[in-house]
């Protein structure tokens, strides 16, 4: 019973990773023109930054990939 309330909070939590990495991954092929995010304004800053690509990929794609595999798991 304890394995699967553990699987289940893993799915939970992994189909949230799932929802946020692919709005940032689709804001950053230009699908979306604005972020939401807090007042500071930062979110347009990090998505710009140098960082934010990791072997020609943003960063938000390997996210949405990592996500998927771990929810795709049994």
């Amino acid at each position: 019973m304890i394995v699967t309330r553990q699987r289940m909070a893993i799915a939970v939590l992994a189909l949230g990773g799932i929802f946020l990495s692919l709005y940032l991954f689709l804001f950053s092929l230009g699908v979306y023109g604005e972020l939401a995010c807090g007042g500071s304004g930062g979110c347009d800053f990090v998505q710009a930054s140098v960082y934010s690509r990791f072997l020609g990929l943003p960063v938000s794609g390997w996210g949405l990939a990592w996500y998927v595999a771990v929810s795709a798991r049994r």
